[in-house]
């Protein structure tokens, strides 16, 4: 089994992209994607298998980005998850878990959601007898907010005086940073923007 923990600091390869301001943005436009930024990780863990016929975590990691108010991992092109095997996302800030196997992570194009706090967890359940592995390419992230950047690009200009909410009808569409509502039993959302 693999184990260890990996940090992306802010010293690592970071690539800024480009930030928009609500007052720089044209009426009318809404944001290509959320602000943010994407550090190289560059984890490569091959040949997990687990050795027996039942299923067994084969790989566990804590991947951090200091300072992020949210993460989002890229998986590489080497990442091959066998019959019954999946990965664990799992937020240290909050608990909440991602799990995916070999077509929830094409679906999702090799990524994971976007996770609050600096910390995930990530895991490799391999199923009974699997050969697996796992590659962390990238994370996008964003930095905690401050009193001049919120940090998620939503357009809030000056005081954010939203509310916290547990209504799992509300979302925000990623990644152009808009929120929106789900109207129906077959999840449609629907949107101003």
């Amino acid at each position: 089994m693999v184990k260890r923990m990996t940090c992306a600091a802010v010293a690592a390869t970071v690539l800024a992209l480009s930030v928009c301001t609500a007052s720089a943005q044209d009426a009318g436009s809404t944001l290509d994607w959320p602000v943010g930024n994407h550090a190289w990780i560059g984890i490569n863990a091959h040949d997990l298998e687990s050795g027996s016929k039942a299923s067994s975590i084969v790989f566990d990691d804590i991947v951090s980005v200091r300072d992020a108010a949210w993460v989002r991992l890229h998986f590489g092109e080497g990442t091959k998850l066998g019959h019954g095997s999946f990965i664990r996302v799992t937020s240290l800030r909050d608990g909440e878990i991602q799990e995916l196997d070999a077509d929830t992570l094409s679906a999702w194009s090799a990524s994971t959601a976007y996770f609050n706090g600096n910390s995930l967890r990530v895991e490799l359940i391999a199923g009974g007898l699997t050969g697996n592995a796992i590659e962390i390419d990238t994370a996008t992230f964003a930095y905690l907010p401050d009193n001049n950047n919120r940090g998620d690009g939503c357009g809030i200009c000056g005081a954010d005086d939203r509310v916290a909410s547990s209504d799992n009808r509300f979302a925000r569409i990623m990644p152009t940073g808009c929120s929106a509502t789900m109207y129906n039993a077959e999840s449609c959302f629907v949107t101003a923007g």
